[in-house]
């Protein structure tokens, strides 16, 4: 037995990590509060939310479980049903009102950060360092991209199930709790996002850790996870792996998508390191989508995730053959922080090449090892630290205020971004001004002549003037050059049938049905086209499709009486 004085030290120095622990969730509230008071919808966060009909409760919501994410827009890949769902709910009790999904998503990362803490607590080796690290993991800047965005929720909900899945490892007594919570936490993971896969290692090096037997036995579970997410994902989507249909480097050889990773290694480090002055996307930032970058700058990347990955094993395997418990830690943390990136690294070719939620996994895996660093750190230098990273991250939330806030914070690290200046043409199009939002538009057009959403949005803006003609003309030349652009066919569609063309409308809305699916737009489009038309049983069974598909839509049900009547 341990002398009194002993068991006193280790009663303080747990009642000090609980300390720590506590003071890291409320920064954590802290840190992202003003993306609650500020904080509006940015982004494709209306597009996500309120064009969703699973989200607005349109369909019930086990229809979350058979789609792609983006299904009502244009299948894009991703399966994340826990995603669309908590949405759904934020929708139920906020309905427009941005703050209260904003708020989730505080509470979502402070869940994350406190199961974290309960998990460390239970770590061996893992004293106040590494509490300091989940104080810089909690208000870290470059988790704006996920705290701050309403969007970006899905990195949250893929941490949370995996959280939970060790805090059951490390937590629970019994054999078949623990199994149910290991089987439950990476299942709820997966089904936010399918980066939850890499929390295996973990769970199961964690369970060996505490029994061999138990990590047969969670391997078991592990197995179990992933069998129920591959069955539910090939059922809704009709692909068993993850997948983007149109991802930018689709084409790319393998190899030179190597390059690219090895790019956005390099960009994680600096962001990881230096987490200011940063775009809120990459998609036209140089070195990222310009054109391959040189073999060096891959390099530069590659080689610190190399070394973060082999010297952190072997920092993991030498501490524990030595029983020093906080190098073991703080090698494990390097390693899974460098193995988590995996999922980004264009192995199979992503929807984006790099985005800054990408390093919301990294950085929680890499809480013990920022730790070991920051301890070491002069007594008043940590605090420094903290107080730094909470104003970068209220700063940082003013990106996210609005659609507008968003757009220019692009446009001020990469100037001839076309999407960018489309989408703040959008923002001052809600805003009513109108002829600051024709000159975005333009401007998208002057940096890629063929963008075809900008065309679109001038079709808009001539049919808003009663400009039929000249509509028609930019909308011709949207779905021209747009082969993907679904939009851009239903606005020549609607334009085509206040001209009376009928034929015609009825042939774009078609093409937009082929491109997008599961869009109720479309198919009252074609419904309408064909009713026109004189097809009576197609336009019934196109509308028909669009109510299946959001079974609320009164334009729908009107048209549809409509077609009924006439077929009397």
């Amino acid at each position: 037995m341990p002398p009194a004085g002993d068991e006193s030290g280790m009663d303080a120095d747990r009642k000090a990590q609980g300390r720590l622990a506590l003071a890291a969730v409320l920064l954590a509230v802290l840190a992202w509060s003003a993306s609650v008071l500020l904080g509006d919808f940015a982004q494709d966060d209306r597009k996500a939310i309120h064009e969703n009909p699973v989200v607005t409760g349109s369909l019930p919501p086990a229809e979350a479980f058979r789609r792609d994410y983006w299904h009502h827009v244009g299948d894009a890949g991703h399966y994340r049903p826990l995603t669309t769902l908590s949405l759904r709910l934020d929708h139920a009790v906020h309905g427009e009102d941005a703050w209260g999904y904003h708020l989730t998503n505080v509470l979502l990362h402070a869940l994350v950060v406190g199961v974290l803490a309960f998990v460390l607590l239970r770590v061996p080796g893992a004293g106040r360092g590494a509490f300091l690290g989940l104080m810089v993991f909690a208000v870290h800047p470059v988790l704006a991209d996920s705290v701050a965005w309403i969007s970006g929720r899905s990195s949250m909900i893929s941490a949370l199930g995996g959280a939970l899945a060790l805090a059951a490892v490390v937590g629970l007594r019994r054999m078949p709790t623990i199994l149910l919570g290991v089987t439950l936490g990476l299942l709820v993971g997966l089904l936010g996002k399918e980066d939850a896969i890499v929390f295996v290692p973990p769970v199961l090096v964690l369970a060996a850790l505490r029994a061999r037997r138990l990590a047969v036995a969670c391997a078991f579970s592990v197995v179990s996870a992933l069998g129920v997410y591959l069955v539910l994902r090939a059922g809704a989507l009709g692909a068993w792996l993850p997948s983007a249909p149109h991802a930018p480097l689709a084409d790319v050889p393998f190899f030179e998508r190597l390059l690219f990773a090895g790019r956005g290694l390099l960009e994680s480090v600096r962001l990881a390191l230096f987490p200011f002055a940063f775009p809120p996307t990459y998609r036209a930032a140089p070195g990222f989508l310009a054109s391959a970058p040189p073999a060096a700058w891959a390099a530069l990347g590659w080689l610190p995730w190399l070394a973060l990955t082999a010297g952190g094993t072997w920092a993991f395997v030498r501490g524990r053959a030595a029983g020093r418990a906080a190098l073991a830690l703080t090698g494990a943390s390097c390693a899974l922080a460098a193995l988590s990136l995996l999922p980004t690294l264009q192995w199979i070719p992503a929807g984006v090449v790099f985005a800054p939620r990408f390093l919301y996994l990294p950085l929680l895996f890499g809480v013990a090892a920022t730790g070991a660093v920051v301890k070491r750190l002069p007594s008043i230098l940590p605090g420094v630290l903290i107080v730094v990273l909470v104003i970068g991250a209220w700063i940082r939330c003013g990106v996210y205020t609005d659609v507008e806030s968003y757009n220019r914070a692009i446009l001020d690290h990469v100037p001839r971004d076309a999407a960018a200046f489309n989408n703040l043409g959008l923002a001052l199009e809600d805003q009513e001004h109108f002829d600051a939002a024709v000159t975005a538009w333009k401007s998208a057009l002057k940096v890629r002549p063929g963008y075809s959403r900008a065309w679109s949005n001038l079709g808009r803006m001539a049919l808003r003037r009663g400009d039929l003609e000249d509509a028609t003309r930019c909308f011709r030349r949207a779905a021209a050059v747009g082969r993907r652009n679904a939009d851009a066919r239903v606005n020549l569609g609607s334009v085509l049938l206040r001209r009376k063309r009928y034929a015609e409308a009825a042939d774009a809305f078609e093409e937009a049905t082929h491109i997008a699916p599961g869009m109720p737009a479309a198919w009252r489009g074609l419904g309408h086209a064909l009713w026109k038309g004189g097809d009576l049983d197609g336009a019934r069974r196109a509308l028909r499709k669009a109510l299946s598909l959001a079974p609320d839509d009164e334009q729908t049900k009107r048209l549809l009486r409509q077609v009924r009547a006439a077929s009397r």
